[in-house]
C-alpha cells in the first residue's frame, strides 16, 4: 500500500469517527503529542459541524 492510499483509509477512518470518540482519544492520549494529535481532530470535526449548521438558511446570529 503507497502512502497516498494510507492517507485516504486513515482520512476515511477519522471523517468517520464521532466528535465525542475523539474527545475520549485526546483525554486518554498518553504524550502531550498524542493529545495535540487528538485535539486538532476534534477540532476540525467541530469545525466540519458548525460549518453545515451556519450554512442552514434559517441560522440567525
Amino acid at each position: 500500500m503507497t502512502t497516498q492510499e494510507e492517507l485516504k483509509e486513515i482520512y476515511h477512518t477519522v471523517s468517520k469517527m464521532d466528535i465525542m470518540e475523539l474527545k475520549k482519544a485526546y483525554e486518554l492520549a498518553e504524550t502531550q503529542e498524542e493529545f495535540e494529535f487528538y485535539k486538532e481532530l476534534f477540532t476540525y470535526q467541530l469545525q466540519q459541524k458548525q460549518k453545515l449548521i451556519i450554512k442552514q438558511k434559517d441560522f440567525v446570529i
